[in-house]
């Protein structure tokens, strides 16, 4: 493991603005404190566990080839908080929307790359090991047609597999789903909030239908979800007042700009 000596090699620490070098310097012993405590928490876990695993808690050794390169704050992030909203980033821009036109829809198989291919057959292989069912998603986004002949191809390569696909930027399922691309979507890649209660009801309602699922809600155990679920609730009334308290001073300013004009 790392140590405040080994910061010799690491040269200035970017995070900080012009004047600021040797507050980071002073902050590098801190940095590795924190690597540490990580590699610690995954020795932990045990053994059995496979490697790239570490990726969730020590999240450089993805980017291994970035040691020499210049380092942020968010390399060294302490991973052991926890969202409580079980992983969907709500912001104040979740309810925020943005006027799309729908996806390039072509049924036309692409060429993708051979090294892509490799890496797609080699996780198919893995999937194919696991005594889980595996179900591969496309979600909807603003795809062009170029990216959507190559997403097909993807797709042939997993249904021939034996695998099940879901590709939403399909004419098929994206009718079927049923999103507003006027108003469902925060960015041309992101579903906001109400494009996000669409899209999950969407695949919820296929999990149900075709699995043997356990309902937890209420049970013992699993009291976080429902908290989680009350947050949420309490997070989009908050934000859904204050867009519409916005709303109404602008409109007020508006209405006693014209009085005055």
């Amino acid at each position: 493991m790392p140590s405040a000596a080994d910061t010799k090699n690491l040269g200035t620490c970017p995070c900080t603005g012009s004047g600021s070098a040797m507050h980071a310097q002073s902050l590098i012993p801190a940095y590795f404190e924190a690597i540490n405590s990580d590699l610690t928490y995954f020795k932990d876990l045990g053994a059995d566990i496979p490697y790239t695993k570490s990726w969730y808690y020590f999240s450089f050794l993805l980017y291994h080839n970035r040691w020499n390169d210049d380092f942020t704050l968010s390399d060294f992030q302490d991973f052991s908080s926890i969202n409580k909203y079980k992983g969907f980033q709500f912001t104040t821009r979740s309810l925020e929307s943005t006027s799309l036109t729908e996806p390039a829809y072509t049924d036309e198989i692409g060429k993708a790359g051979k090294e892509q291919e490799s890496i797609l057959e080699d996780l198919l292989s893995y999937c194919e090991t696991l005594d889980q069912t595996v179900i591969f998603v496309s979600s909807p986004y603003s795809i062009s047609e170029d990216d959507q002949k190559v997403m097909n191809r993807y797709m042939q390569i997993i249904q021939d597999a034996g695998f099940k696909t879901f590709d939403f930027n399909t004419e098929e399922l994206s009718n079927d789903l049923g999103l507003d691309w006027s108003q469902d979507f925060l960015d041309s890649k992101h579903l906001n909030y109400t494009g996000a209660q669409i899209f999950t009801r969407y695949i919820s309602k296929y999990l149900s239908k075709n699995f043997d699922l356990t309902d937890h809600r209420g049970q013992e155990g699993y009291e976080s979800w429902d908290s989680s679920v009350l947050s949420m609730e309490r997070k989009y009334l908050k934000l859904r007042t204050q867009e519409l308290i916005s709303s109404s001073e602008t409109e007020k300013t508006g209405e006693a700009s014209e009085s005055n004009g």
